[in-house]
């Protein structure tokens, strides 16, 4: 039995098919209009972008110029102090005051320390006395003996006559006595002595008579100016022992240790005090023949110093005639200033020194060299292009190498961008360094 097809079916699906007909126009449509913006506007660009060349390459560039250059050498050295010196004192005692402190600044007279001197003080007194005494005994001599100092010589001499004559009557009689064995030989010694110092006192008021009658004498004079002499030397002993209580610096410097308080006692040439001088500070080192043929004294010098993560600017001081035994180099001092002590002895130091210098050279920028094997190359800028050129280098610093061939002088190289050249790219100068 045949299935039956009604009206209303028929019309149902030509609605179906419509539809249908509809959305695939769409969508081809929609292919046909991905496919154009996907490939063929991309292969027009590419077609206009070859016919308008490659863009250019933003680059800095610096002209070829003439100057100086100098090769260099790092030398290792090391810091330390100009002058160093350990104080001591140069008697014992108790320590009375510490002026100063560790790391202090200080000059040279300044006080440090200062110990017990109630004791000598005194003496000081006495000493300076005793010169005002001799010197007024000089005085007196200078002038001469009064009338009432010869009678007192002529009185003297009588009283020494009067002991001598006792004097003698005893030693007779000790001698018979012994002779009879009465008196020991001790006592008569004894006796004999008396007697020959009666006879010296005699003698030495008849001549202080006689002094003071015949007035002043060169030989007075000379001995009491003698008695000034001894009487001021044993005053400056004194005064010399009063300053050694008192301890100061001998330089300009810091102080690098302090070893007693108040009330240590200290004994002679213990070390009390240190004081270095670091400012300027010192930096050491040994170089070799072929540096100290071209380093001068007054020379400056680059230090840097890893302990302070600092570089500096040094002056050559001292050059050495002659090698170091030990090393076989030569040893060169360099005076770095330090006014506030950041720089201190013992440091490692690197010091640069000039090997080889070479004056009105042609002169690039480091940061234009591009290596290949053994060749050094640069790409120079003609008509907006970039060139490759060969170059044959001279010596080399840290910022510019010499050129002694393939580039003229004011010719224009590329520092910036070298790695996105080629032979024949087309650059634009955003920066020219003279």
């Amino acid at each position: 039995m045949s299935e039956r097809i009604f009206p209303g079916d028929v019309v149902n699906w030509l609605r179906k098919f419509k539809w249908w007909l509809s959305g695939g126009l769409l969508f081809l449509v929609a292919a046909t209009f991905a496919f154009a913006h996907l490939y063929v506007v991309p292969m027009r660009a590419e077609d206009e972008a070859q016919k308008e060349g490659p863009e250019a390459v933003a680059v800095e560039v610096a002209h070829v110029v003439r100057g100086d250059i100098q090769d260099t050498a790092w030398v290792t050295g090391q810091t330390s102090a100009r002058a160093s010196v350990d104080l001591v004192p140069m008697m014992g005692g108790q320590v009375k005051e510490v002026y100063v402190s560790m790391g202090q600044r200080v000059q040279q007279g300044e006080p440090l320390v200062r110990l017990d001197d109630s004791n000598i003080t005194p003496q000081v007194q006495q000493a300076e006395a005793a010169v005002e005494m001799a010197q007024a005994q000089l005085d007196q001599v200078r002038a001469g003996a009064r009338d009432e100092e010869i009678q007192q010589a002529e009185a003297a001499v009588k009283g020494a006559r009067a002991a001598l004559e006792s004097a003698e009557w005893t030693y007779e009689r000790m001698k018979r006595l012994h002779e009879k064995e009465v008196i020991s030989g001790a006592q008569l010694r004894e006796a004999e002595m008396q007697y020959a110092s009666a006879q010296s006192q005699l003698e030495s008021a008849e001549a202080q008579l006689n002094l003071a009658i015949a007035g002043p004498q060169e030989e007075a004079i000379r001995a009491a100016e003698a008695q000034i002499r001894e009487a001021k030397a044993a005053m400056q002993a004194a005064r010399n022992a009063l300053e050694d209580t008192l301890l100061e610096s001998t330089i300009d410097g810091r102080v690098a240790y302090v070893q007693v308080e108040p009330g240590d006692l200290v004994d002679v040439g213990m070390p009390t005090v240190g004081i270095v001088d670091i400012d300027p500070i010192r930096v050491e080192a040994l170089v070799t023949d072929r540096i100290v043929g071209l380093i001068e004294q007054k020379d400056q010098v680059t230090v840097q110093v890893p302990a302070v993560d600092n570089e500096f600017i040094g002056t050559i001081s001292e050059i050495a005639p002659t090698t170091d035994p030990e090393r076989g180099m030569y040893p060169v001092r360099i005076l770095i200033d330090n006014p506030e002590a950041g720089l201190r002895p013992g440091m490692t130091a690197e010091v640069r020194f000039v090997k080889e210098r070479a004056e009105d050279v042609l002169i690039i920028p480091r940061e234009s060299l591009s290596v290949r094997g053994d060749e050094y190359y640069v790409f120079a800028v003609e008509d907006g292009v970039a060139r490759r050129r060969s170059v044959k280098l001279g010596m080399q610093d840290e910022d510019f190498a010499e050129v002694r061939s393939g580039l003229d002088e004011d010719d224009v190289v590329v520092y910036y961008g070298v790695e996105y050249l080629e032979d024949g790219t087309p650059v634009n100068i955003v920066e020219e360094r003279e």
